[in-house]
């Protein structure tokens, strides 16, 4: 018995070494070709091939609640895409600016509050500062207003030191050129923050997860991603390659399995509004999904084969 378990040892080794290196040859191959069509110009200091073996050894480790790896549970496309947005943003793994979830038999990319913000300055070369703060309970803020009249909170004047620890009112995010120019802002109070987490599908109420133990550097996260979205997709000097992985990325964050019911439910309406056959005759598969929060429970939408990001990420954030 032994023995036939050391001969097949070697054979599932060589299938995920294959596996990997046609899944890296697949990435650097578009990359490649984005490269040469000069639809992609990486920066200078980053390696895209030494950004995938990162990767390849980070999802090795990353594992579903079944203890299966990536490359044993996740569709190839999968892993092909959120290697390939990672490089497109110009993400490191080994500097923690991203990680990798395995939520089903789907692979996706996350992308950590370090990460956000080098992406972002990748995508609109105008950004120069990402400011983030908070307002907490007592504390005196400053308000400016920008070229257009539109109000936004400039600092907040009290003691950092004073009001330390009481609870936090409102968050905001401030973008700035190299002049100091208002590029975009969010202010979001600590309750539209809470309900942003809970559409996403990566959001666990458990207390070993990042949103209990580290709140406010997800929040910053959060924060980030509300101010960056107009300023992606309305820059002029946006590179729309890379503005489209960011969303994607994102996008991918919040999407919701719906139930068969759901999805028969808008079948149905389609089929009536353009009169194409009749309700009775949609189909409904039997696929697994994740049941929705009929009962406004949002804890119900989180899946257990979530594989958590080191919490090593989100200390010390201030200086990410």
């Amino acid at each position: 018995m032994a023995n036939e378990m050391t001969k097949e040892a070697p054979a599932e080794n060589t299938a995920v070494l294959e596996l990997t290196k046609d899944v890296s040859d697949l990435v650097m191959l578009r990359i490649n070709d984005m490269v040469g069509k000069h639809e992609l110009v990486l920066p200078d200091n980053y390696n895209a091939g030494t950004a995938l073996r990162s990767a390849i050894l980070a999802l090795q480790e990353v594992k579903d609640k079944e203890g299966r790896t990536v490359f044993e549970v996740c569709t190839k496309s999968s892993i092909v895409n959120s290697l390939l947005n990672m490089c497109i943003q110009g993400l490191q793994p080994s500097k923690r600016q991203c990680y990798f979830i395995v939520y089903g038999n789907q692979l996706q990319l996350f992308t950590s509050y370090f990460g956000k913000q080098c992406a972002l300055r990748r995508a609109v070369p105008s950004v120069h500062k990402i400011m983030t703060d908070f307002i907490r309970e007592g504390d005196e803020v400053h308000w400016s207003t920008n070229e257009y009249g539109e109000r936004y909170v400039s600092r907040v004047v009290t003691d950092p030191l004073t009001n330390y620890g009481k609870p936090i009112k409102f968050g905001f995010c401030n973008i700035f050129d190299s002049m100091g120019n208002m590029l975009a802002t969010t202010l979001m109070s600590w309750a539209e923050i809470q309900i942003s987490w809970k559409q996403s599908k990566t959001y666990n109420t458990k207390e070993d997860s990042p949103h209990r133990k580290f709140p406010e550097e997800m929040a910053r996260r959060t924060l980030i991603n509300r101010a960056c979205k107009n300023l992606l997709n309305t820059s002029a000097d946006a590179d729309p390659i890379i503005a489209d992985a960011i969303n994607q990325t994102t996008e991918a964050e919040f999407e919701k399995v719906e139930t068969p019911k759901v999805i028969e439910s808008k079948a149905k309406t389609i089929k009536e509004k353009y009169q194409i056959g009749t309700p009775d005759e949609v189909v409904v598969t039997d696929e697994p999904t994740i049941p929705t929060s009929e009962n406004n429970d949002e804890s119900d939408l989180i899946p257990d084969d979530i594989d958590w990001p080191s919490g090593d990420e989100y200390e010390d954030t201030q200086n990410g």
